[in-house]
C-alpha cells in the first residue's frame, strides 16, 4: 500500500500515514510557536462503485485544491486526512473546493468530513483522537 520509504502511497501518491505523523508533529509545533490556527480534516469517501479509480480521481482532487504547504494524507482505505494552516473560514473554503472538485463530474459516493481545530499546547495524538471524535457531515 505505501512506497518502500514509508512517504507516499503508492496508489494515490498522497503523504502515507508515517510521513503524516511525523509532519503533523512538525505543524504543530510551528502553530504553537508563532501562534497560528491549525486545522485537521478527515474526509472518507462512501463509495458503491469504481473504488479503485475513484480513491485516485479524489486523492487528484485533493492534491489541485491543496496548497503546497497543506499535508494530504491518504491513511485507511477510502479514509483521507488533510493538514491545513488557517483558521476555520479557511477551512471550509477549501472543503467547498474539494466538494465541488469531487461533484463536477458523476462519482458513485458522498464525501463523509469531520474536523478539529488545534488547541494551545496540545499534542498531536490528542488532536487525531479528538477528530476521530467529531461529528461526521455528510456532503
Amino acid at each position: 500500500m505505501f512506497s518502500h520509504d514509508g512517504v507516499k502511497d503508492s496508489l494515490t501518491h498522497l503523504a502515507a500515514p508515517p510521513f503524516l505523523y511525523a509532519e503533523l508533529r512538525r505543524e504543530v509545533a510551528h502553530c504553537d510557536r508563532n501562534g497560528t490556527a491549525l486545522c485537521l480534516l478527515r474526509i472518507e469517501l462512501a463509495l458503491t462503485e469504481r473504488k479503485e479509480a475513484s480513491i485516485v480521481e479524489f486523492a487528484h482532487a485533493l492534491t489541485i485544491s491543496s496548497r503546497s504547504e497543506d499535508i494530504c494524507a491518504r491513511i485507511g482505505e477510502y479514509e483521507f486526512v488533510v493538514v491545513l494552516r488557517g483558521d476555520s473560514a479557511a477551512s471550509e473554503i477549501f472543503l467547498k473546493r474539494i466538494v465541488d472538485q469531487w461533484h463536477l463530474t458523476t462519482h458513485p459516493g458522498d464525501l463523509s468530513i469531520s474536523w478539529v481545530m488545534a488547541q494551545a499546547g496540545e499534542n498531536p495524538l490528542t488532536l487525531l483522537n479528538r477528530l476521530d471524535c467529531e461529528p461526521v457531515i455528510h456532503r
